[in-house]
């Protein structure tokens, strides 16, 4: 994929560590707790696999693992850096 928001774009991008800040910003942090509430509210039985489609870092994929231990994630990135 090519053009803004191409391969290369993320590439460039995760040159930076954390370039949007999502391990740092209070935002980020809020913003992932309240996804993993509404996961967990919206749960019926029981959970074997979560899929985080444009995972980055892999922040929010981390904050997972740790409320789902015996969950298997697979986290998916057009970036090839990694962190």
């Amino acid at each position: 994929m090519s053009g803004r928001w191409g391969k290369e774009y993320f590439d460039e991008k995760f040159e930076r560590e954390d370039p949007w800040e999502f391990f740092t910003s209070d935002y980020e942090q809020r913003k992932y707790r309240r996804q993993i509430d509404v996961i967990k509210d919206h749960i019926s039985g029981s959970l074997n696999a979560i899929l985080e489609v444009g995972c980055a870092e892999g922040v929010h994929t981390r904050m997972l693992a740790k409320v789902f231990p015996y969950v298997e994630i697979t986290g998916l990135d057009i970036s090839s850096v990694e962190s």
